[in-house]
């Protein structure tokens, strides 16, 4: 009889254990969204208008300065950005373009004849390497990488899907609030073959930046921002 009660008991406990982690489980990520949520309200969003640079010419690593043969590019804003800052340097960012193909430039080899409108849809995640150094400072370099859509006129590979990758600057020039943004990005066509499609194309971009909801107390180098900088008064009466 002994061993009988020892036996179910031991079932029981066992028979426990799945709904007890599941309990667990469920309590860890409702924390983990809790705090995630707690985490980026005082995040800033940033927003951004500039131009950018199409060098579709078919020669991704030669003549990758040559304005005047590959390079579209307009004199008005070409570009609208919108960026929310996430998590451990992370923020995602999500990316409008529009530009027009010339006549006479340089598209995949053969130079054109008619020209086009060109636009673009991006959603990216961006990695800003001053968060090795735990530090905001004035000029932020970062890693980028994503996917978009792409709508060419008068070329061929008119409408792609692209995966993205390249790098970019920021520089913080007053009050760390409005800035100066510089970014470089190799688009790859998800068409066969990956590499080598004539969908692939640069773009290059120049834009004003504006950062809202910055984060501490105003010194005399400015208001800094600090990743996940944590609120007194969050749990706290003041």
């Amino acid at each position: 009889m002994k061993k009988i009660i020892i036996l179910l008991v031991a079932i029981s406990c066992i028979l426990s254990m799945p709904n007890a982690m599941a309990q667990k489980s469920k309590f860890s990520l409702k924390k983990f969204f809790n705090t995630a949520a707690i985490n980026l309200k005082p995040t800033p969003w940033i927003v951004g208008l500039g131009g950018n640079v199409i060098d579709d010419d078919g020669k991704p690593f030669q003549g990758l300065f040559d304005a005047k043969k590959s390079w579209n590019i307009q004199p008005y804003p070409t570009r609208a950005t919108i960026e929310k800052t996430l998590m451990y340097g992370w923020s995602a960012e999500f990316a409008f373009n529009y530009n027009r193909i010339k006549t006479g430039k340089i598209i995949n080899g053969d130079q054109r004849t008619v020209s086009g409108n060109y636009f673009c849809f991006d959603l990216s995640g961006k990695f800003n390497f001053n968060e090795f150094f735990k530090e905001k400072t004035w000029f932020d370099v970062y890693l980028i990488h994503g996917y978009g859509y792409t709508y060419r006129d008068a070329v061929n590979y008119k409408s792609v899907m692209t995966a993205n990758v390249g790098f970019g600057a920021d520089a913080w020039v007053y009050d760390d609030m409005l800035g100066i943004n510089i970014q470089t990005q190799a688009k790859f066509g998800l068409n066969s073959p990956f590499i080598k499609t004539g969908a692939n194309y640069l773009q290059h971009s120049l834009s004003i930046i504006y950062r809202f909801n910055t984060v501490g107390k105003k010194t005399g180098g400015g208001a800094r921002y600090k990743f996940f900088k944590k609120r007194k008064s969050i749990g706290q009466k003041t």
